[in-house]
């Protein structure tokens, strides 16, 4: 597995994100925080267990997407030049640099509901 201190930095590399604030009219701004943060500890070890092994190992923070997850994790990819690897529910995901992130979360997609997320969508 990779070292867990060095896979940090393609995080923490990442440039911050604010928005306008909803709260107070547009005066201020608030920080929009990412879907994905490192897998560090006991965690890294456990998270994405069939993942590659020289995978940069990532948690899902929150309630964020598969597509925003996905789009985060080519961009790590991209930078790092190593697969990037996340649970989603119950599969593990590997989004390699090159990879279009919406075909993997299309595929994560199918896997998980065993149908299109369109199909999914005209059901609701």
């Amino acid at each position: 597995m990779r070292s867990e201190s060095s896979d940090a930095k393609w995080f923490d590399d990442r440039p911050r994100r604010t928005k306008l604030c909803g709260q107070c009219g547009g005066c201020g701004t608030v920080e929009v925080s990412y879907a994905l943060m490192p897998a560090d500890g006991v965690v890294a070890a456990l998270y994405a267990a069939d993942a590659p092994t020289n995978s940069i190992r990532a948690c899902v923070a929150g309630s964020n997407d598969i597509f925003t997850a996905c789009k985060e994790a080519a961009d790590i990819a991209g930078r790092s030049s190593a697969p990037v690897a996340f649970e989603f529910l119950d599969h593990t995901v590997v989004v390699r640099s090159g990879d279009d992130p919406t075909t993997v979360a299309r595929q994560w997609w199918m896997k998980q509901y065993g149908e299109t997320p369109e199909q999914t969508r005209a059901r609701r």
